[in-house]
């Protein structure tokens, strides 16, 4: 990328990079990593064009086709049995609903494409309001 003076990264954080949840503060550490990273590697390329960004989904329903587990383990680590998670979680999420897998596959496609040429540095939330709370 920075040989041909173009290009994108795009980082997975999660809300947790924005966040404390308390019993997983060893992923909470690692996703602010993420975000310091992005934001760093952001000044240092910007030079050669090459734009980093991350992305922090918030709870994104588990799909067959991802071969996802998200909410099976976050349910896991918190006790829950996985069929209560969904109804435990809604009362906390500001529009109401999961994040669907095709949420965050189109805001990485957003940043991949020339729409957000300007973009870089940023951390672009995809969790329904979670962390605006």
């Amino acid at each position: 990328m920075v040989s041909q003076r173009a290009g994108s990264i795009i980082n997975i954080a999660s809300t947790a990079g924005l966040l404390g949840y308390p019993r997983f503060a060893g992923y909470v550490a690692a996703k602010h990593g993420v975000i310091g990273l992005t934001r760093a590697a952001a000044l240092d390329l910007a030079p050669y064009k090459v734009r980093v960004n991350a992305l922090c989904p918030g709870s994104v329903r588990d799909a067959d086709w991802t071969e996802g587990s998200m909410l099976t383990e976050i349910a896991r680590s918190l006790g829950l049995p996985i069929d209560s998670y969904e109804q435990n979680f809604l009362p906390n999420q500001p529009l109401g609903a999961l994040i669907e897998p095709e949420d965050v596959s189109g805001a990485a496609v957003w940043l991949a494409s020339d729409e957000s040429r300007q973009v870089t540095g940023s951390v672009i939330t995809v969790d329904g309001g979670y962390s605006a709370r």
